[in-house]
């Protein structure tokens, strides 16, 4: 807790004192009561104004802060649950028969915030409000609850005394990008802090006469599959970033906020340049040509691993850096007098004149 939250406690705490008549000990074994009640889910802050509540004092007229609890802190067995929510998926309401005989309804929806996805079920009349979301729309929830799912998840429920407010459309719909997809880059491998392996996959989105560098985070491999050049697809739910050049890409961390349709696909054809044309400082290109002898990934002093290709396209022979991946991809993917393609690469003046470099928003084919 910082010392700003610490002193706004504690003087919460003191008000609480003062107009309950109890000591400082009796108020300060209520907040441990409330917060142990709530599995700790709550700041003390948030704890000090519940008690108040509980005994029907007021401490001023601000709003009740909410709890901090996000989908990554959920267990089962939480009651009395807030969340606010962003819909991922909605499902089909289903009717059934309860014990008494009586119908019922329910319907399944998923459910994301910046921590996290799980899965919302909704009953009866709060399983008609499927009808008044949309995909990307905010929705409010007080008084749920959690549970253990069949698949050994932890769920969330609407009971009898929940209460969810959909945000309409103008205020709560995330943004929307819609466009085809002008190119697929090669998937990036890395290692997460826990030593696990991780990977992302990066796509230019094409709309109108702009385009946006796409980002998702852990794509499953029909994820990879689905990505194809000239399909059209919709991005939701996206976190606007910069990258260290300063240029705007879309961060992606759950791949079901991307829809593709395979069924509308308008192939997209890049011309190549020869390398005779290749001048310095050109970027984003697209070459061909044949790999004109064996070669070696090799590491920089700081530890960068590169690749130097020669490669020759009629007459004309460059020097082509690959870095890091893009370095492994083509040791795996070429060879002396491999035929091979490059999108998205760029030229510049290195130590033996110019050359072409190839980095990851690369993508490497052979021919």
């Amino acid at each position: 807790m910082t010392a700003i939250r610490m002193s706004r406690s504690v003087s919460l705490f003191a008000l609480l004192v003062e107009r309950s008549g109890l000591s400082n000990e009796e108020v300060g074994r209520k907040v441990e009561e409330k917060k142990e009640s709530l599995g700790h889910f709550i700041n003390e802050d948030v704890a000090v104004r519940l008690v108040a509540k509980d005994l029907g004092i007021k401490l001023h007229d601000e709003v009740l802060e909410k709890p901090a609890v996000k989908i990554a802190d959920l267990v089962p067995g939480i009651n009395n649950l807030s969340l606010e929510l962003k819909v991922v998926r909605r499902g089909n309401v289903k009717e059934f028969t309860k014990k008494d005989g009586s119908r019922g309804r329910m319907a399944r929806i998923a459910v994301s915030d910046e921590t996290g996805r799980v899965n919302m079920v909704l009953w009866d009349e709060h399983a008609d409000l499927v009808s008044e979301m949309f995909d990307g729309a905010n929705i409010k929830v007080q008084a749920a609850y959690t549970r253990e799912g069949l698949d050994g998840q932890v769920e969330i429920h609407s009971g009898n005394r929940a209460s969810i407010q959909v945000v309409d459309a103008e205020k709560g719909q995330a943004p929307i990008m819609k466009g085809r997809i002008e190119r697929v880059y090669d998937p990036i491998y890395f290692n997460r802090r826990d030593g696990s392996e991780g990977r992302l996959v990066a796509f230019l989105l094409k709309s109108d006469n702009a385009q946006t560098r796409v980002l998702v985070w852990g794509p499953s491999d029909e994820m990879l599959m689905s990505l194809v050049d000239g399909a059209l697809a919709e991005v939701i739910n996206g976190v606007m970033k910069k990258d260290l050049r300063g240029e705007a890409e879309l961060h992606i961390n759950n791949e079901a906020d991307v829809r593709i349709d395979l069924d509308d696909v308008v192939p997209s054809k890049r011309d190549c340049i020869r390398l005779g044309e290749i001048q310095p400082d050109m970027q984003d290109v697209v070459i061909q040509g044949v790999v004109e002898s064996d070669f070696e990934v090799e590491c920089t002093f700081n530890g960068k691993a590169y690749a130097r290709v020669l490669i020759r396209d009629g007459e004309t022979v460059l020097p082509v850096i690959f870095w890091n991946g893009q370095a492994m991809r083509v040791k795996q993917l070429a060879k002396a007098g491999s035929a091979i393609i490059i999108e998205g690469c760029s030229a510049r003046f290195g130590n033996s004149g110019l050359e072409i470099t190839v980095g990851k928003w690369s993508r490497l084919k052979s021919k």
